[in-house]
């Protein structure tokens, strides 16, 4: 069996940030607004997956919601936040 510190392949990456995340994952760095960047840049948690078709590339690494996943309508490839962090006011209140 192959350690998974010794592997270099998807599983190691996607293991390892799933361990780092539960220790370094922070609302703080997610931007202000409805969207999932901000004028300082796009957020941290926020991946294009380049091997996705363009309208189902989006990813949150906060959540772990993505674009792919069958059953529910996202918007992640087009940087909308699906996280519901820091949204600020509510733009649709009068």
């Amino acid at each position: 069996m192959t350690s998974v510190l010794t592997s270099r392949g998807p599983t190691f990456w996607g293991k390892l940030r799933k361990l780092l995340g539960r220790v370094i994952k922070s609302s703080l760095l997610i931007p202000e607004g409805l969207y999932c960047y901000d004028r300082h840049g796009a957020c941290p948690y926020w991946r294009n997956r380049k091997n996705k078709p363009e309208q189902e590339s989006g990813e949150c690494l906060f959540t772990g919601d993505n674009d792919w996943d069958d059953g529910h309508l996202s918007l992640l490839w087009d940087q909308c936040k699906q996280c519901g962090l820091n949204e600020g006011p509510d733009v649709f209140d009068p």
